[in-house]
């Protein structure tokens, strides 16, 4: 189901741009510059999971052969708002402001964006602005 997440971001690519919350450049998981060299030799890169406020693990996306990546997240909660079709979800998440303005300037998930509230977790605080929080 990944896959069309990926299509979808490119097929997008140009019509997202200049709307970036001040933190992006902040953060190396939303601006990852490292190239295909970088992981010619590298097939798996680590997981990508998703737990519920009680620590549950929910899903896990391998990572492969990229670094992480905005439609791992997309993914999941495409597949997340598919099975719980009326309920509310907040997203805590590292960057979630970059995540929800990419969200927002791509208009994606928009049947169920108003179902979904978006935050940064005080660990990550530092190198954000107040409206992130």
């Amino acid at each position: 189901k990944i896959a069309s997440d990926i299509e979808q971001l490119t097929a997008t690519e140009d019509a997202a741009t200049g709307i970036n919350p001040p933190c992006s450049e902040m953060h190396k998981a939303a601006d990852d510059t490292r190239n295909g060299t970088t992981w010619d030799k590298c097939d798996d890169n680590g997981l990508f999971a998703s737990t519920c406020r009680h620590d549950v693990p929910l899903m896990l996306i391998n990572i492969y052969k990229t670094g992480e990546k905005l439609y791992y997240p997309i993914s999941i909660l495409r597949n997340f708002l598919a099975d719980f079709p009326n309920h509310k979800v907040g997203v805590l998440y590292d960057i979630g402001c970059h995540l929800e303005a990419h969200i927002t300037k791509r208009n994606l998930l928009s049947d169920r964006i108003s179902d979904l509230r978006f935050g940064t977790s005080v660990f990550h605080s530092y190198v954000h602005e107040w409206s992130c929080q």
